[in-house]
């Protein structure tokens, strides 16, 4: 039999529903007269909760009111998460590397943006998610090989230079339109086609900094030949 300060939760670390324990509990109820005849009953209960896998803790807000009912006229609540659920996890290189690591003096604002931009994911800003997965994509070319001129010379110059593959650039000027569709003609993308277009953002930015940084310090470590010994 489960303790009533065990609940079930969404945690954001462990990304998944896990055991929560229940730190503090405060309900309020109250009734709203509007006229002799007619009244709304509501309750409002916040609960900070800590995961029993990770220890995070996060705050649950559930919210009901007598005008909301299922089919049966029972109550039906709403419940808020604070931090909201995120319903895709960062990138394992986003811990393992400090930004500094990544960027040169100077361009830390991309890795803002990287930050920025699950900042949106997780609070289900898809719009502004796509529009930032654009703007930090054209700042990967730009740093990479320069600014060509057009979205089109960037990315045909930052395959040319070996940052992508031939495949890869049809993706890439994929994710590229889904932005422009973003700004200029209200396309809002679905949940799977944001991760579609963060997979594909994250995959650039790991071939052209990630596996650069990690191919670098392999190759300090790694001892040198021993030259054979010469013959006289």
């Amino acid at each position: 039999m489960s303790s009533p300060n065990i609940i079930k939760s969404f945690c954001n670390k462990c990304v998944g529903e896990r055991n929560h324990t229940i730190l503090h509990s405060d309900t309020k109820t109250d009734r709203e007269t509007l006229d002799e005849q007619y009244s709304i009953d509501w309750s409002v209960t916040h609960e900070t909760l800590k995961c029993l896998g990770c220890d995070a803790v996060s705050l649950r807000r559930t919210s009901s009111n007598s005008e909301c009912t299922d089919e049966y006229g029972r109550p039906e609540a709403s419940v808020a998460l604070f931090p909201p659920a995120a319903f895709r996890r960062q990138p394992a290189w986003l811990s393992e590397f400090s930004m500094h690591h990544l960027f040169e003096r100077g361009k830390e604002f991309m890795g803002e943006l990287i930050h920025e931009l699950y900042i949106c994911i997780q609070n289900d800003c898809r719009r502004s998610a796509a529009m930032a997965v654009r703007a930090l994509l054209e700042q990967v070319m730009i740093d990479k090989v320069g600014d060509q001129g057009t979205f089109t010379a960037n990315i045909r110059e930052f395959q040319a230079k070996g940052f992508i593959s031939a495949q890869q650039q049809n993706f890439l000027e994929t994710v590229i339109e889904a932005g422009h569709a973003t700004m200029h003609r209200a396309f809002k993308p679905s949940k799977e086609e944001l991760i579609a277009l963060v997979n594909i953002a994250e995959s650039v930015i790991e071939s052209a900094y990630v596996n650069e940084y990690r191919a670098e310090h392999l190759k300090k470590n790694i001892p040198p030949k021993k030259r054979a010994p010469s013959k006289k």
